[in-house]
């Protein structure tokens, strides 16, 4: 049951059910992977400067979307978007500087002062969301924030170890509630993709204390394969940077930093467990057949989310992500890293 639920992280993120998209107003090029570079910045996003303008309701894309852009996303949802001015800091901790339509958007589901509504704030690189269980039409709410990507773009055939980076405050949440980082990425060679999912928080007592690095052989909706982890746990499948705080189960006011890096050989043994499971479960699966070298996969996007399973809530906020390319397993950084 445990892992059931733990693989309800993505589930919602990319089954097609009503969700409700936001696009920052500037497209973002992603910088290019130079062979002859000892680290790369992957890309890098201005200031998010109005939400409300850039909102797209019921679909996953809007027509003139380019694919090289970020996005917010509320997925599971009742009810239609809107701007949004109260102050909700005691739920996410965040406070824009003003509050209107260029900062807040939410659902219309609250209609006295007593009732909160599912939220997205985004100011400067600053970001926050809130889940009101209320507003839910399926099991559990997604929100998250997305980088995506441009076709085929390979994180380790130049160079030996990812590493992402941000700050994070959970200042509420009830029942089940967790959230981290997951990387959409693609096996190039036979054209299947992967999901690896890095969580930070989980208000479960003790829960995510208690997890390792462990597979999950097949999403519910997709048949997807995912890779899970708790941050800084076993260091199987990804490895806890220097500075950051390991895994959380109590709710937290103010910015912590977390961290964690990935490296090619990080990614193969990730894969040989992903097919040593599937061959006793599913031996069947097409993902038998993904590759075990890191240099034939590429990276379709970065996701920032949480969730909140049937009646449960949550609130938080996040900023200054980062993210690189290293030659090397070395934590010092070679040049500039990537900012949000």
């Amino acid at each position: 049951m445990l892992r059931v639920l733990l693989g309800g992280f993505l589930l919602s993120l990319f089954l097609n059910l009503c969700p409700y998209v936001a696009y920052t107003d500037q497209a973002q090029e992603p910088f290019p992977l130079a062979s002859d570079a000892f680290s790369t910045t992957l890309f890098k996003l201005q200031d998010i400067t109005n939400v409300k303008t850039v909102t797209f309701q019921n679909r996953n894309y809007p027509n003139d979307k380019k694919q090289k852009q970020f996005n917010f996303t509320i997925w599971n949802t009742n009810h239609k978007l809107q701007s949004f001015n109260r102050d909700i800091s005691r739920y996410t901790g965040f406070k824009p500087s003003q509050l209107n339509q260029k900062t807040q958007i939410s659902t219309n589901l609250c209609h006295d002062s007593s009732c909160v509504p599912s939220t997205i704030q985004a100011e400067g690189n600053a970001i926050g969301f809130f889940i009101n269980p209320k507003d839910r039409s399926g099991n559990l709410i997604n929100a998250s924030s997305e980088y995506i990507f441009p076709p085929n773009y390979r994180l380790f055939k130049n160079f030996d170890v990812f590493e992402f980076s941000y700050e994070l405050q959970v200042p509420y949440a009830t029942g089940i509630a967790y959230t981290g980082v997951c990387l959409d990425l693609k096996d190039n060679r036979n054209r299947l993709p992967l999901w690896y999912c890095i969580n930070v928080f989980d208000s479960r007592k003790n829960e995510i204390k208690k997890q390792g690095d462990w597979v999950q052989a097949r999403d519910i909706g997709t048949g997807t394969p995912i890779i899970h982890g708790a941050i800084g746990r076993m260091g199987k499948y990804s490895s806890k940077t220097k500075k950051s705080y390991g895994p959380q189960d109590k709710t937290w006011r103010g910015f912590k930093s977390f961290g964690f890096s990935i490296s090619r050989q990080q990614l193969a043994q990730a894969v040989r467990d992903t097919k040593s499971v599937l061959r006793r479960y599913n031996p069947n699966s097409k993902f038998n057949k993904l590759s075990e070298n890191p240099s034939d996969y590429s990276i379709t996007s970065i996701n920032f989310q949480g969730e909140a399973v049937g009646n449960s809530s949550l609130g938080m906020s996040a900023r200054n992500h980062k993210a690189t390319l290293y030659k090397s397993r070395s934590r010092k950084p070679f040049g500039k890293k990537v900012r949000w």
